[in-house]
């Protein structure tokens, strides 16, 4: 008899109970993959044009402040290695040349690799001064004062609300992930020590049931699958 396929999830080693022929299971996986580069490909393409567009729509024609919004923009691509640090620079932008999108970007980064409130109130006052710097009047109404600054506050909490909410969602995938593939393992286990047809047929359906389950919680699960950096 052929020894059933092996798999790895996050060091648990799992039995892969579908059954392929020619490949295909190889092949399905290989699909899922390039799909799942192919739509994070997208997503960031669409994130770098958005804060481009933005760039070349608003920002005015002086070296200074388009030298800083394309910095930020250029940056974008460090967020998940260096979230804080980007959010430097994107703040920068915002401050100098008023472009919201790249803050907003690096603030969604920042918050969904920590639960650090200091940390996160820290850079939600950053974007709301940087903000509140970017359309400066140093002779405001009173009304626009308090406007200007509920503004900036709602602007720069939605992404770190966003983006915790993204966060814990991935720490309960994992931890799902995680205590199903364990399950997988000791069906296969128990599967490969059963003496009896029934045990084992028992065993194989729990095994095969627990990894069609960490596919199906890894693909429902793939837009908040961020991976975990460390931050800087």
């Amino acid at each position: 008899m052929r020894p059933p396929a092996r798999g790895h999830y996050r060091g648990v080693e799992v039995h892969s109970g579908r059954r392929s022929a020619g490949g295909d299971e190889h092949v399905w996986r290989v699909a899922v993959m390039i799909g799942a580069l192919l739509r994070g490909t997208l997503v960031e393409a669409a994130l770098i044009g958005a804060a481009a567009v933005e760039a070349a729509l608003t920002t005015e024609p002086a070296w200074p402040r388009i030298a800083c919004v394309v910095i930020a923009v250029l940056a974008l691509p460090a967020r998940r290695r260096r979230p804080v640090a980007v959010l430097l620079v994107t703040a920068t932008a915002l401050a100098v040349a008023g472009a919201i999108i790249p803050v907003l970007i690096s603030l969604y980064a920042v918050a969904t690799r920590s639960s650090d409130r200091r940390l996160l109130a820290g850079c939600g006052l950053l974007a709301v001064a940087a903000s509140l710097f970017s359309g400066a009047d140093f002779d405001p109404p009173l009304g626009a004062v308090a406007l200007a600054v509920g503004y900036a506050i709602i602007t720069a909490a939605a992404p770190i609300a966003l983006g915790q909410v993204v966060r814990r969602q991935r720490e309960l995938r994992d931890v799902v992930c995680r205590q199903v593939g364990l399950i997988a393992a000791q069906a296969g286990t128990l599967q490969a020590g059963a003496d009896d047809a029934a045990t084992k047929g028992a065993a194989e359906n729990i095994r095969r049931l627990s990894v069609d389950t960490l596919d199906e919680v890894r693909n429902t699960t793939h837009p908040v699958r961020t991976p975990a950096t460390p931050m800087s």
